[in-house]
């Protein structure tokens, strides 16, 4: 007897919420990030390590949630892609910098990157989802023009 199967109608309604899907989507941007900047870690240092991995992690969640989270149907990719990038341009300053800040002011940590990288990105979870949803993935007032 299984108690939670693809069938659950609790799983389903689950998945009906963007920001369930949207959590799901950024856990798997976060075990990514954590796999590519071990990766990256020795072979170019801690920080520009941190600074690809997170680029490529942008990447991969912009086109997943596009068409996971928000079910977009905008036609303009490369403009929808740029509003995307300009929200995680922010968030991705305070997340590097905290994580910069952090790493290189607390020996621990610095040895142990795993624990500022969970700290930034339940703080810019939220700043993230609610910019994309509201920014990145629908203006109302763009999209009554097309």
């Amino acid at each position: 007897m299984a108690l939670i199967t693809n069938d659950s109608p609790t799983i389903k309604k689950l998945f009906n919420y963007a920001p369930i899907r949207f959590l799901f989507i950024g856990c798997f941007g976060f075990a990514m990030n954590t796999i590519l900047l071990y990766a990256l870690w020795p072979l170019i240092g801690l920080l520009p390590a941190r600074i690809i991995a997170y680029i490529l992690v942008v990447s991969m969640t912009w086109i997943l949630n596009r068409h996971v989270t928000f079910h977009s149907k905008d036609r303009h990719r490369v403009t929808q892609w740029l509003r995307y990038l300009l929200v995680y341009l922010c968030s991705g300053a305070l997340n590097i910098t905290t994580f910069a800040l952090l790493t290189q002011h607390f020996y621990y940590l610095h040895q142990h990157p795993i624990l500022p990288l969970a700290f930034i990105a339940v703080v810019v979870a939220t700043f993230n989802y609610v910019f994309s949803n509201h920014f990145a993935f629908k203006l109302p007032f763009l999209q009554k023009a097309e």
